[in-house]
C-alpha cells in the first residue's frame, strides 16, 4: 500500500517536476533553433517510415498473392482463368536478358 506523501516530499516532487519541465523546454528550444538538426531528424524519420511501409506492404502483398494463388488454383473456373492469364502473360512478355 502506497505511503502518504508528506509536505516535504510533495515539495521535493514539485521542485523536481519544475526542474524537469525547465530542462525539457531548454532542449525543445535548442532543437527549434537548429534548422539542420530539425531537418535531419524529420528527414530520417520520414525515410524510415516510408521504407518500413514499403517493406511491410511488399511482404503482405507477397503473402496474400501466394495464399490466393493456392486457393484460387483449386477452384474450377477461376483456376482455369488464372492459368490462361498466366500463360498469356508469359507468352507476351518480352525476352528477359538475364535468362539464357
Amino acid at each position: 500500500m502506497p505511503k502518504e506523501l508528506t509536505e516535504k516530499n510533495k515539495e521535493q516532487v514539485a521542485k523536481k517536476l519544475s526542474e524537469l519541465r525547465q530542462k525539457e523546454l531548454e532542449v525543445f528550444t535548442h532543437y527549434l533553433h537548429s534548422p539542420w538538426k530539425l531537418f535531419m531528424v524529420n528527414f530520417l524519420a520520414g525515410t524510415a517510415k516510408g521504407l518500413g511501409f514499403f517493406v511491410g506492404a511488399a511482404i503482405i502483398i507477397a503473402i496474400l498473392g501466394y495464399v490466393l494463388s493456392q486457393i484460387l488454383a483449386d477452384i474450377p473456373y477461376l483456376g482455369d482463368f488464372f492459368k490462361n492469364a498466366s500463360e498469356f502473360l508469359n507468352a507476351t512478355r518480352p525476352n528477359n536478358r538475364l535468362t539464357p
